[in-house]
Formats: C-alpha cells, structure tokens, sequence
C-alpha cells in the first residue's frame, strides 16, 4: 500500500504587507450606494491618509475619468466592480461594470507614492491619451485606457479587468504608446497585471513609431513587473511612416527591475504602415533590456500566435528579445505559432546571458528563428523544436543549439487545428537534455503545467508528452514516504497576491486533485473550497476526508467531512465544501485523507495524507459607509 505523507506550507497572505488584520472600510458607489462615482469614493478614501479602504462599485456603467493620485501614501485602496445593490454578493465578470472614458481623457491615471491599490473586476474603456495643443494642459501618449506611474514603494495591481476599445494618438507630439494600459516603474515601486483580457485597443502614431499597442511598460528603477495570466488580442500598432513594436505588448525595460512574463496568450495582434521603408518588429510582444542595466527577466510558458503586419518593407517577428543588460535572462517553455511573419528574434549583446529553453517554433510563414550573439555574450537555444518556418533559422554570431529538433517533423498532435503537443511516436520525446547550468533554465513544468521531464529525459519543444492533466503551473515539493527516501512530485500552489483564489494541485499518476480557496476570506463569512478530480488511468474516483483545524467549522455539522468525486478517466469531477472562519489565528491546517481501492490485481490502493498549511492575515467584517 502506497501511505505518503505530504504537507504543503504555503504562506497565502490576504493583506500585503501586514502582521495583523485591518479594520476595513467599505464605500459603496453606484445608483444603491453611499457615493454617485468612483472618484467621489477615491477622494474620501485619499483623504482618510491610510487603513484598508475597500471601495465597492455596483454593477452598471459609469462615464468617468479616475484619478488616484499621488497623495495616496500608505495603506490599501481596493476598487472592485461587480456588487449587487445590497454590496455583499460579487460577480466577478467583470462585462457588469463598466467604466467609460467618453474619449476625453484616460479612463484610468493610478500614480500613488506608497501603499497598496488594486483595480479589479471593471470593464476599462474608451480611454484616449493625447497630447493636446488647443489650449487645455498638455498631456502624452501614453497608456490610453489606463496610465500606471507608481512612485516610492508603492504597490499597483491590475487584475481581472476587460480593457478594451482604448486609443493613443501621438498627433502633434510624435510617438504614440500604450493603447490598452501604459506604465513607467522608476522607484522601488511594482505593477502587477494578473489575468486581465487586453484586447481591441490601439495606438497611433503620424509622426514617429507606434508601440505598445495593448501594454507598455518602460523601467528605471529597482522594483517588480508581473505580467500573468492575461489574454492581449487583437490590438493594433500603427504608424505612417516609422517602425511599428510590439502591437500587443512592449516592455522597455531598465534599471534593476524584477520582471517575470509568465502564462500570457498573446493572439491576434498587429503592426500596420501606410508608407515609408521601414517595418514591423517584435508584433505579438517586444522584450527589450537596456544597455548596463541590471534587469532579471524570467519569461516563462507564453504563447504568441497568429500575430501579423501589413504595410512597410520589413514583416517582422511574432517576439523581439533583446538583453544588452548584465543580468541572465530566461526564456523558456513557450508557443511561437501559426503567423504570416517571423517567429522569434533574439539577440545577447556584449557581455550579456540569454538562454532560450523549451521553445516550439513552427508555421511561420517568415523565418522561424533569428538568433544573434554579439561578442562576449552567451546564448543558448536547448531542447526546442524549429519546424515549418521559411526559412528555418538564421544564426549572427556564436549562439549555441542544443539538442533541438530543426526542420525534422517531430508528429503534432494537430498542428492545423492548433495543437502542438506530441504524439506518442514523436521524435522530440526524451530527445532533450537535463543538465542545463544554471539549474533554472529547465523549468519543473510545460506550457501545459504539467510536470516536465517524464520519461529518461526532457522532450523537445514547449509540451512534455504525458505530462499529466489539466495544466495550470506551480513549483516541485516532495512527498516522504514513511521509511523510505523523498520522492519528487509536483505540487502547485497559487500564492500571488495579486490574485483572489488559492490553488493547490498534487498529480499522481492515476489521477489530479486540486483545491481551490477563494481569497480574502473573512471571520464569520462563509466560503467554499472546492475538490476538482482528474480520473487518469485507472483510476474512476476518490473518497475525500477532510478535518478542519481549530478556528474553522464546517456549515454541513458534518466532521470530519466526506466526499467522494467519481468519474470517467480525463473528465472533471468536483464537489464543494461549506466552511467559515470564526476565530482569527496565526496559521490554518487544512488536513484532507485521499482514497482509492486498487483498481485491479496487481495494482495497489490509494493512501495519500495532504495537508495545506495557510498563514494569513485575516480581513474581519468591515465596517460600512
């Protein structure tokens, strides 16, 4: 019988920055509420100087230009759409509250000095930035439908917003940047842009180059950018004359910045020209690190497809990296698929370090890959499939390749329907190598999430082939089996807190299991938290105990609780358990038993002990304006 033992400490804070709980204030703001507009809401909570400020936005449009401004200091200020009349039940679509812009200005400007803000669940649009020369006070082209300047150490987060349908026009003043969101980190300050839909927005520019059509972001200073999660379609990057960069996002980025670009789709997006000899580069996302800068850049499971230009001599490439910094910069387990023009451009200057790991490359109809390697820099290119492309790669200098499969089928799956993970027969499966100096250019998962080497050794290309179920990311733990040495598994566990749900995943080869814990949870407010089974093999069901820790008790009466979650082999199945705070502690042990008869004779039963360790600072029942 197989009896592990496995305990998850994740540290799942709830309110950044704290030791201990908050007292929030909630404003409500719309037809139902205490306040007309959300910048009625903003200005009082400004003016409160700090606490946990909460501001509640009903469901329905609102036709404003807010400001957050730099007066905001200290403390959090948290603006969430989607409340019903009575402000306790929330809808997280975020299509049922709109903020318009009327294309008078920007829809948003978020510029504090310290503190925490976070703009979540509002659907952000027809924002325009432009400079104007009919007498009001100029302004630039910068971040149409949200500008981004944090100062200090203050901390923003985007997440969960719809913005859309927002322009930047550089008419009178020359380049135009940040159709959708536009940001400047110089400080210590963060961004955070965590799972927003980026789509349909649009910069322009007669006089100079157009970039950023959906996200631009420069930096000189020495704090973090997080971009996760977000879907940027369809957005659109023109100019007249001059080039055109990163139509869907565009990254300057300088200084000593943390930046990580993990899990984004970017789809659809395109650089256009009406004249002029120039072109296109870096249409589906530019990554450029600037010269001496101390920047760390970790880009890790992105996918660009179907990214494309029109107009000008040059069509460009789907991703532009570019590192002429002295920090080491990954690039790895990512999709670069199914354009009109280039697949990926990559170039290590001087002395700097570029690896590139895990990529798929294919159906380009321009190159596939450019590598340049200038003198006394390193750049690697392991474990990757090229295919498909026209031509298949061009080389600049000394870039190494590794084990990568170019110009061999290496047996998609479905490549004309979009899918590009293996087939069982596929040439690129253990076709990899492991050991990769430094340690964190081999990720422990693929695109899909799934544990990454499976077999003797790594696949080739962005997918493990039998990685597992359903992918979502996470980091390796280990399980300890009584006896006997730790085995490595794979446990993911969502802790950003930028996000409003904790996720923790454990696989095992016949099945996954996942939990999921809304975020912040409050004392004496009942919640959810959700099982999710994936049967594999087989496997058809699991019988669940879980016994709640001191502080938490079950809505059911029911303890400990049991469930058990049946279904067929690659189908969900999920139950719900009922549970409320009721008494504030340092730490919650959510301790769950996982079991399964053995399916046949000479298979072995399930046994599995997982237990999730949580420390949180507690959000009590807010008190109400």
């Amino acid at each position: 019988m197989r009896h592990f033992h496995w305990r998850v400490g994740v540290v799942a804070t709830l309110v950044l920055g704290l030791t201990a709980p908050l007292a929030a204030v909630v404003r409500s703001v719309g037809p139902s509420g205490r306040y007309a507009t959300i910048q009625e809401a903003v200005d009082v909570s400004v003016a409160a100087g700090g606490g946990y400020n909460d501001i509640r936005i009903e469901q329905g449009t609102y036709r404003e230009n807010v400001v957050v401004p730099a007066a905001f200091s200290r403390g959090i200020l948290d603006l969430r759409g989607g409340w019903d009349s009575s402000f306790r039940n929330r809808s997280h679509d975020p299509a049922v509250t709109v903020v318009d812009g009327g294309e008078s200005g920007r829809t948003f400007v978020l510029q504090p000095s310290g503190g925490r803000l976070e703009v979540n669940g509002l659907t952000i649009t027809r924002g325009l930035a432009r400079y104007f020369d009919d007498g009001r006070p100029a302004d630039f082209p910068n971040g149409g439908g949200v500008y981004i300047q944090p100062s200090g150490d203050a901390r923003v987060f985007l997440v969960n917003n719809h913005i859309r349908d927002n322009q930047v026009s550089g008419a009178g003043y020359g380049y135009a940047t940040g159709g959708g969101v536009g940001g400047y980190l110089d400080t210590a300050a963060e961004l955070h842009l965590v799972r927003n839909r980026i789509r349909d927005n649009r910069v322009d520019s007669p006089e100079a180059s157009a970039t950023g059509g959906g996200v631009s972001v420069a930096t000189d200073g020495t704090g973090r950018l997080v971009i996760e999660g977000n879907r940027i379609e369809e957005n659109v990057a023109h100019a007249t004359d001059e080039q055109t960069t990163g139509a869907g996002f565009y990254l300057q980025l300088g200084g000593e910045i943390r930046a990580t670009v993990h899990r984004n789709l970017v789809a659809s997006n395109r650089g256009t020209r009406d004249r002029g000899d120039g072109g296109h580069v870096g249409v589906g996302g530019a990554l450029w690190i600037s010269r001496g800068s101390a920047v760390r850049l970790d880009a890790r499971r992105n996918r660009w497809l179907d990214n494309s230009s029109s107009g000008g001599v040059i069509a460009g490439n789907q991703v532009s990296l570019i590192n002429a910094g002295t920090e080491t910069v990954f690039f790895t387990d990512s999709l670069i698929a199914a354009s009109s023009i280039g697949g990926l451009g990559a170039t290590a200057e001087e002395m700097s370090e570029l690896h590139i790991t895990n990529l798929t490359v294919a159906d380009n109809s321009e190159y596939g890959v450019s590598l340049t390697s200038l003198a006394g820099a390193t750049l690697t290119f392991v474990n990757s499939i090229v295919v498909g492309n026209n031509p298949i790669r061009s080389l600049f200098g000394s870039p190494a390749i590794v084990a990568s499969l170019i110009g061999v089928d290496p047996r998609f799956r479905d490549a004309t329907g979009g899918d590009y993970r293996l087939q069982s027969d596929s040439p690129a499966i253990d076709g990899g190598t492991n050991p990769l100096v430094p340690a964190e250019r081999l990720a422990p998962v693929d695109l899909d999430g799934h544990p990454r080497v499976v077999g003797s050794a790594v696949d080739q290309g962005a997918y493990e082939h039998d990685g597992g179920g359903p992918g979502g990311g996470g980091t390796p733990c280990s399980i300890f089996s009584p006896g006997g040495p730790p085995t490595e598994r794979l446990c993911l566990c969502f802790s950003d807190p930028g996000l409003r749900e904790f996720r923790c995943r454990l696989w095992d080869p016949n099945f996954g299991l996942e939990a999921r814990i809304p975020l912040p949870f409050e004392i004496g407010r009942p919640f959810a938290v959700e099982w999710i089974v994936w049967p594999q093999g087989s496997i058809d069901g699991l019988t669940l105990t879980v016994d709640l820790p001191p502080g938490v008790k079950g809505l059911s009466g029911e303890s400990p609780w049991t469930t058990e979650l049946t279904g067929k082999p690659g189908e969900l199945a999920a139950d719900k358990l009922p549970i409320v705070v009721y008494e504030a502690r340092d730490a919650y042990l959510l301790k769950t038993r996982i079991e399964a008869p053995a399916a046949g004779p000479n298979e072995e039963p399930v046994d599995l002990v997982l237990e999730i360790a949580l420390e949180a600072a507690l959000v009590p029942n807010p008190k109400r304006e």
